[in-house]
């Protein structure tokens, strides 16, 4: 069955350094926009047996500063993310914790680590409302473990308008873990468009160029 989606955009300038892609999301629908029909979001499957081709995620800011692009692989154990800048990890799907990572964030004993995650719940095919608890026991290379929980929950379905004008139709899933906040906007077609991570202070975000 398909889904109307509101449309919201995503392409606005950035007026301040505190401006947050969720403060860029101006709704349409009471200026005549027609509403996107599309249908319901499948996973990202592995390939049966290899490692599929890289793709390049081209990302920019929200006021169109060029920022390192993603290398993404699928394969038989999920996929594989290269994020341009030294830090490579592997996770079972885009919302799902890593399970290992090199040369990743600041700290000096979690740079490197390897990961076990066990879920309850389901976020795919994506809809409104689903959700999924991950719980993730990891071992750095320097000896520390940590055990966190994340929470993943679709909680929207809009369409993201482009700087193109184009309309992207996409999924809003959010993720938090007591300690990041993390907002994807998901399409069917293109994987993640937008991104929005908060921890303690600190803010990352992004857009695919598109």
């Amino acid at each position: 069955m398909q889904k109307a989606f509101p449309i919201v955009l995503l392409g606005a300038l950035l007026t301040s350094g505190c401006t947050t892609l969720e403060r860029l999301e101006t709704r349409l629908l009471d200026r005549g926009a027609p509403v996107e029909q599309v249908t319901l979001a499948t996973a990202m499957t592995p390939m049966n047996d290899q490692w599929a081709p890289p793709s390049q995620i081209r990302r920019m800011t929200a006021d169109g500063r060029p920022l390192p692009s993603l290398t993404v692989q699928r394969g038989p154990s999920g996929i594989r993310v290269d994020e341009g800048d030294g830090c490579r990890w592997r996770a079972d799907d885009w919302f799902t914790p890593a399970t290992a990572w090199q040369n990743c964030g600041t700290s000096r004993n979690w740079r490197t680590a390897q990961a076990t995650v066990r879920q309850e719940g389901q976020l795919w095919p994506l809809a409104v409302g689903n959700t999924a608890r991950f719980e993730r026991r990891a071992v750095s290379a320097t000896g520390r473990v940590s055990t966190r929980t994340r929470t993943c929950r679709v909680i929207d379905s809009v369409g993201v308008v482009t700087m193109n004008n184009g309309v992207v139709p996409s999924f809003k899933v959010r993720c938090q873990d007591g300690r990041r906040t993390r907002t994807t906007w998901w399409s069917d077609e293109w994987g993640p468009v937008a991104f929005d991570e908060r921890t303690r202070g600190r803010q990352e975000r992004w857009r695919r160029a598109l």
